[in-house]
C-alpha cells in the first residue's frame, strides 16, 4: 500500500468510529470505538515515525494535524500532540520561508499556543503560553524588518497585517481569561472590534470577536456600552444572516435578548425576530453542524478531502455549537421563563408554570435518547465520544438551572411542593443522569443556588409571632443571618445572590425594631445596636449595587449592569421607603433631609409612570413620564408601588379610593397574594371610610372577613 492508500484507510477507520459514537450503550461498544480509533492513530504515527515516506511539507503538516486532533479528542495525549507539533514546527522553520510556510508556521503556533494550554489549563502553562505569545509577535516584527521579502510580497504583508496578529490577539485574551484576568482579556477584544479593517476583509470573524467580546462584559456583569449595543443591533453586518451565518446570528439574538432581559426591556421584537430566522434557516440551523468560521483558503488540505497530497488548504476556526434549532427553542423556552419568573403571581404571564416543565421534558428526553435525538439525520458533522459527552453534560447542565428555577417559582409561590423540590434541587449534585451506557457527572450549580433556596425557606417558614422575646424565634432568626452573611462574604457568591441576602438580613434586623415596644434588649442587643447593623447592611447594599467591575481602572463604562435593571432599583427604593416612613413601620429608621428626599424622588418617579389608574393629577410636580421607569414584568412591585405612592403623594380622596380598589382587585388576581392583599383592603376600607362610601365600606368588610377565615384556614 501507497502513502494515500494507508492515510486513506486511517480516514475511514476514524469515520467509521465516529459514524457509530451516538449509538454506543456497553463497554463492548467503547471497547470496539477505541479499538477503531487507536488503529487510526497507530496508521499515521507509523507514516510520520517509520521513516518508510519522504513527507513533503504539506503531507507532514496533513498527517501530523490529523494525528495532533486525534490525541487531543480521543486520547488527551497533550504531551505526545505538544512533541509533535513542536518538531513540525523545527522543520518549518528551516525551510525557505515563502507565503505558505509563513502559514503554516502560524498555524503551529496557534496550536501551541492556545488548543494545547487550554487543555492543560493550569496557570503555569497558561502563563507560559502568554510569553511565548510576547516572543512571538516581537520576532515577527524583528523578521519583518530583516527580511526583504516581506516588503516584496504584498499578500503576505496583507496577512500579517491583518489577520494573524488578530487570531493571536484572540488567543491572548483566551488565555487572560482562562487566568481570570478578565480587564487584560478585554483590552485585548477592544483593539480587535475597533479594527475596520478585519470588518472589511473577515466580516465572519469580526463579528464572532464583536460577539466574544460581549459575552465577556455579560460574563463580568458589566455596562454594555451605549456604542456597543448600538451596533450590535443596528450595523448591516450583524443583521445580515447570510454574510455571518444563522449560528452567528443567533448567538447574536440570544445575546441581544439576555441584555433586554437583564434590563427588563421589552422582548417581543427579538422574539419576532427569532420566527423569522427559523423561518428562512430552520434546515440548515438543524444540522447540528459545528461554528465553521472561514478565514482563508491558502493550500494543503481540506477537511472533507482525503487526498495527502491535494494542494487545498482552508483556514478556519472551529468551535463546538450547540445551537441547533431544538438547542435555541428550548433555550428561548428557559429564557422567557426566566424572564418573568418574579411576576408568576399573575395569571396573564405565568410563562414559567408554563414553559419550565416543558423545558425539563424535553432535556429528559435528549439525555435518555441520545444527541442523535436532537439533530437532523442530513448532519454533515461526526461527533467523537468525547464530543457526544460535552453536548449530554451541556444538556444536564441546563436541567439543572430549569430545576433551580422551578423550585425558585415554587418557593415564590408559596406551594406545598416547595420544601419537597428543595430536598431534590440539594441531592442533584449527588446525582447522575444515565445515557444509554455513558453516565454524565455534570458540572453541579455553585453552592450558593443551593444555600439561598434552602436560607430563604427557613425565613419563610418562621412562624408568626407578635412577641418579640421569643428566644426560640429569635434563635432561628440569628441562625438565618448567620447563613445569609455566609454568603454575602463569600468571594465568589454573584451579585444577586449578595443582594437578595443582603436585602433578606436588613429586612429580618428591621423587623425586630419595628416590632419593638420597649426598651427590653433583643439578643442582649440595644435598639441602637440593630439600628447600626441596618446601616451597616444598607451601606453594604449600596455599595454592591453601585459598585464598579474589579480591575475596572478609571473606565466609565465598567459599571456593574445590574443598576440597569429597574425592577432591583425599584425593590431597593420600596424597601428604604416602608423603613423609613410611618406608617409603613412602628420605628422609622433615622435618615436625613437629603436621604429622603432622594429615594421620595425615585419612588415618585415610579409611582407616576406605573399607576395604575389614569389621572391628570401627578402629586403637584411636572415629572415627565419615562419608559426606563416602567416596570413590565413586575405585578407585586406595581401593587407595592402604587400603594406607597398613594399613601405619600395623593392627596385627593376620589382618586385614593380608585387606586385602592384597583389594588384590591388587581392583587385577588393570585392566591399567592393574599397577605399583600388584605393589607390593600384594610387600606382601602380606610379610605372609604373617610370618604363617606357605605356600600363599599360593607363589600370591603365582607372581603375582608373571608381573607381572614382563608389566612386562618391556611
Amino acid at each position: 500500500m501507497n502513502l494515500q492508500q494507508w492515510y486513506s484507510l486511517a480516514l475511514e477507520y476514524i469515520n467509521a468510529a465516529h459514524e457509530n459514537s451516538e449509538l454506543v450503550k456497553n463497554s463492548k461498544q467503547v471497547e470496539q470505538y477505541y479499538q477503531l480509533i487507536d488503529l487510526a492513530i497507530h496508521i499515521l504515527m507509523s507514516l510520520k515515525d517509520s521513516g518508510k515516506w519522504s513527507l513533503t511539507i504539506k503531507q507532514d503538516l496533513c498527517i501530523t494535524m490529523r494525528l495532533v486532533n486525534l490525541l487531543l479528542e480521543e486520547t488527551l495525549n497533550i504531551d505526545m500532540a505538544e512533541n509533535y507539533l513542536s518538531s513540525l514546527l523545527e522543520r518549518l522553520q528551516n525551510q525557505p520561508m515563502d507565503l505558505t510556510i509563513w502559514n503554516y508556521q502560524n498555524l503551529i503556533q496557534y496550536w501551541l499556543l492556545y488548543e494545547i494550554p487550554i487543555r492543560r489549563n493550569t496557570n503555569f502553562h497558561l502563563r507560559i503560553a502568554l510569553h511565548n505569545y510576547q516572543d512571538l509577535l516581537s520576532n515577527q516584527v524583528d523578521y519583518k524588518n530583516e527580511n526583504s521579502w516581506f516588503s516584496v510580497n504584498a499578500e503576505l504583508n496583507t496577512y500579517y497585517s491583518k489577520i494573524w496578529p488578530s487570531i493571536f490577539e484572540y488567543v491572548a485574551s483566551q488565555l487572560y481569561c482562562r487566568l481570570r484576568k478578565y480587564k487584560s482579556a478585554q483590552r485585548k477584544l477592544e483593539s480587535l472590534i475597533k479594527n475596520t479593517n478585519l470588518k472589511m476583509m473577515y466580516p465572519q470573524w469580526y463579528v464572532f470577536l464583536f460577539i466574544k467580546y460581549i459575552a465577556l462584559l455579560l460574563g463580568q456583569r458589566l455596562s454594555i456600552p451605549d456604542n456597543i449595543w448600538s451596533q450590535l443591533t443596528n450595523d448591516e453586518l450583524f443583521n445580515n444572516c447570510s454574510i455571518i451565518g444563522p449560528i452567528l446570528y443567533s448567538w447574536k439574538l440570544l445575546l441581544q435578548l439576555c441584555i433586554m432581559i437583564n434590563k427588563d426591556f421589552n422582548i417581543t421584537d427579538i422574539l419576532k425576530e427569532f420566527k423569522v430566522l427559523f423561518q428562512d434557516y430552520k434546515e440548515q440551523l438543524s444540522l447540528n453542524d459545528d461554528l465553521d468560521i472561514m478565514i482563508f483558503k491558502i493550500s494543503l488540505d481540506d477537511d472533507n478531502d482525503s487526498d495527502v497530497s491535494d494542494q487545498k488548504f482552508i483556514l478556519k476556526f472551529r468551535f463546538d455549537s450547540f445551537l441547533t434549532y431544538k438547542d435555541i427553542k428550548l433555550i428561548l423556552l428557559l429564557l422567557q421563563s426566566v424572564s418573568y419568573l418574579v411576576n408568576c403571581y399573575d395569571k396573564n404571564a405565568q410563562f414559567s408554570i408554563k414553559f419550565l416543565p416543558k423545558v425539563e421534558n424535553s432535556l429528559k428526553m435528549i439525555l435518555q435518547d441520545g444527541v442523535c435525538s436532537n439533530s437532523s439525520s442530513q448532519s454533515k458533522e461526526l461527533k467523537s465520544l468525547l464530543k457526544q459527552d460535552t453536548v449530554l453534560q451541556w444538556y444536564n447542565n441546563i436541567l439543572e438551572y430549569c430545576k433551580f428555577y422551578q423550585v425558585w417559582e415554587k418557593m415564590l409561590l408559596s406551594s406545598p411542593d416547595a420544601s419537597s423540590s428543595m430536598s431534590e434541587l440539594v441531592s442533584m449534585e449527588d446525582s447522575a443522569t444515565k445515557n444509554n451506557f455513558i453516565c454524565i457527572k455534570s458540572i453541579p450549580l455553585h453552592p450558593f443556588y443551593k444555600d439561598i433556596i434552602k436560607t430563604i425557606r427557613k425565613q419563610i417558614d418562621l412562624p408568626f409571632t407578635l412577641n418579640n422575646n421569643n428566644y426560640d424565634h429569635d434563635l432561628q432568626i440569628n441562625e438565618i443571618l448567620n447563613d445569609y452573611n455566609k454568603m454575602i462574604k463569600n468571594k465568589v457568591t454573584s451579585i444577586e445572590i449578595k443582594l437578595i441576602s443582603l436585602l433578606n438580613s436588613y429586612i429580618l434586623v428591621v423587623s425586630k425594631i419595628s416590632n419593638e415596644s420597649d426598651s427590653i434588649p433583643f439578643q442582649d442587643k440595644s435598639m441602637q445596636s440593630y439600628i447600626t447593623q441596618t446601616n451597616e447592611l444598607w451601606s453594604q447594599i449600596i455599595t454592591i449595587y453601585q459598585e464598579k467591575s474589579e480591575n475596572n481602572g478609571n473606565n466609565n463604562n465598567d459599571r456593574i449592569d445590574i443598576k440597569e435593571n429597574m425592577v432591583w432599583d425599584c425593590t431597593i427604593v420600596i424597601i428604604w421607603i416602608i423603613t423609613h416612613f410611618e406608617p409603613f413601620t412602628w420605628n422609622p429608621l433615622p435618615s436625613n433631609d437629603k436621604e429622603r428626599n432622594e429615594y421620595l424622588k425615585r419612588l415618585k418617579k415610579y409611582y407616576i409612570n406605573n399607576k395604575i389608574i389614569n389621572h391628570n393629577n401627578d402629586g403637584g410636580d411636572n415629572i415627565n413620564l419615562k419608559n426606563q421607569y416602567i416596570l413590565k414584568k413586575s405585578m407585586l412591585l406595581r401593587i407595592l408601588i402604587n400603594y406607597l405612592g398613594g399613601k405619600l403623594f395623593e392627596t385627593d380622596l376620589e382618586v385614593l379610593c380608585q387606586i385602592s380598589l384597583k389594588c384590591f382587585k388587581f392583587a385577588k388576581q393570585d392566591r399567592h397574594l393574599i397577605n399583600i392583599r388584605y393589607i390593600i383592603g384594610l387600606w382601602h376600607l380606610m379610605n372609604c371610610t373617610v370618604a363617606m362610601k357605605p356600600k363599599e365600606v360593607a363589600y370591603t368588610t365582607a372581603k375582608l372577613n373571608q381573607l381572614v377565615q382563608q389566612m386562618l384556614n391556611s
